[in-house]
């Protein structure tokens, strides 16, 4: 994987995500997302990574989803897009970052209990072919 963080990654909480090159950027679609993503609405191939990599540091727009229910009651709410640090290792084997996480509570529509937490992305081996049958990723949408 000398110096290219181009192909599949999975997180600790068993994501896969492939990451790859459009343009002078750098792109991570979802591979394999987990039961809870799933409850998010996030499907393979939707795009939820764009950014740079400069040196060893990858910097862009991560997006994140609430769960559906969230979005049917605080449409405005249920997408929201943060800056995504990434420091990759030396040997491009490892990538690790801090990812702010938000809650949308019962009673209101406003984020609260906003907390940092670690993302640590290994290298991953697909297990299973998934296809876009629309031939192209999904690109970020506005919330609603």
């Amino acid at each position: 994987m000398a110096n290219d963080i181009t192909g599949y990654w999975q997180t600790e909480s068993g994501c896969v995500y492939h990451f790859s090159r459009e343009d002078e950027f750098i792109v991570a679609t979802i591979y394999r997302p987990t039961a809870y993503q799933t409850l998010c609405g996030i499907k393979p191939a939707d795009l939820v990574f764009k950014g740079t990599l400069v040196g060893k540091v990858l910097v862009g727009v991560f997006q994140q989803r609430c769960l559906l229910s969230d979005k049917e009651r605080c449409p405005g709410a249920w997408l929201a897009s943060s800056t995504l640090y990434l420091q990759v290792s030396d040997s491009f084997d490892l990538m690790t970052g801090d990812c702010l996480i938000w809650h949308i509570p019962d009673n209101s529509c406003e984020a609260d209990d906003r907390r940092l937490d670690v993302l640590t992305f290994k290298p991953a081996t697909p297990e299973e072919k998934v296809t876009d049958t629309s031939g192209k990723h999904k690109h970020f949408t506005s919330g609603g």
